[in-house]
């Protein structure tokens, strides 16, 4: 697939096409990583990794389990 490199301010831009970036998972926003070796550039996408904050607020009193009994101690545990 070919597509065009545009000036973008004092960088360059490169247009991904909606299909390319619909099979990759890419949508805007997506946090990307770049690579140049021997003329080649590579783009590599990364998995977001929600932030603890993000974690914790999706905590509610509908999806908290209850505590899991594993049986007695073993060893020197204490309780």
């Amino acid at each position: 697939m070919k597509t065009m490199i545009h000036k973008w301010g004092n960088s360059l831009a490169l247009r991904i096409p909606h299909a390319l970036a619909a099979h990759s998972g890419v949508s805007e926003g997506s946090v990307v990583t770049l690579e140049s070796k021997a003329g080649v550039i590579t783009l590599k996408t990364l998995k977001n990794k929600p932030s603890l904050r993000a974690l914790i607020s999706a905590i509610k009193p509908t999806n908290i389990h209850e505590e899991t009994r594993t049986g007695p101690a073993i060893g020197k545990e204490v309780w």
